[in-house]
């Protein structure tokens, strides 16, 4: 579900506010937390369950892992919330830039990146987000390449850099993660 809302708002809003409205209209069948920013430089984290939404807004760099931080939305959180406390943590005491952070994210051997595929718990991506260049930036797990769409080049038909992702989920029957091919046609991702 939380793949279908994300792609509706890709496709429907063009400012934070028109997010955070559309999630506050349409069901949740699932806790999640949306990082949604625009070229403007308003950025928020939206909280949503199937029982309420709420939104998260500071100054400067706003973070979030797998739980709410929002004390009206702390009763949905799960039960166990060791790891992602911990990650949230350590990105609150983190001094790097957004490339840093990508590279911190994306990196088997870092704290950041989880391997507990068998509890479903696992990095299956990382995006990292420059709403200043119109600009982002993706890797699946294990992988070895990363793409990195300028939205602007895109949108004015110039093709992606790649057209396929590889990578892999190790301890799984999801020996390799394969994405299909990439459209460079935009708006057909």
């Amino acid at each position: 579900m939380c793949s279908t809302i994300i792609r509706i708002i890709a496709d429907t809003c063009k400012t934070t506010d028109d997010c955070i409205q559309l999630l506050k209209e349409l069901p949740h069948a699932c806790s999640y937390n949306y990082s949604i920013g625009d070229r403007k430089g308003r950025h928020v984290v939206v909280e949503a369950s199937s029982h309420k939404v709420e939104v998260r807004e500071k100054e400067g760099t706003l973070t979030c892992t797998n739980h709410f931080k929002n004390p009206q939305m702390e009763s949905y959180n799960r039960e166990h919330l060791t790891h992602s406390i911990q990650r949230l943590t350590a990105m609150t005491h983190k001094n790097a830039d957004g490339i840093e952070l990508f590279n911190w994210f994306s990196d088997p051997s870092s704290e950041m990146y989880f391997h507990d595929y068998k509890q479903f718990f696992g990095t299956l991506h990382t995006f990292g987000y420059f709403f200043k260049e119109d600009r982002f930036i993706t890797k699946i797990a294990n992988g070895k390449e990363t793409l990195d769409i300028k939205l602007n080049d895109w949108i004015n038909g110039k093709p992606l850099p790649l057209n396929k992702l590889t990578g892999s989920v190790p301890g799984t029957d999801f020996k390799r993660l394969c994405t299909k091919g990439f459209e460079s046609v935009p708006g057909t991702f």
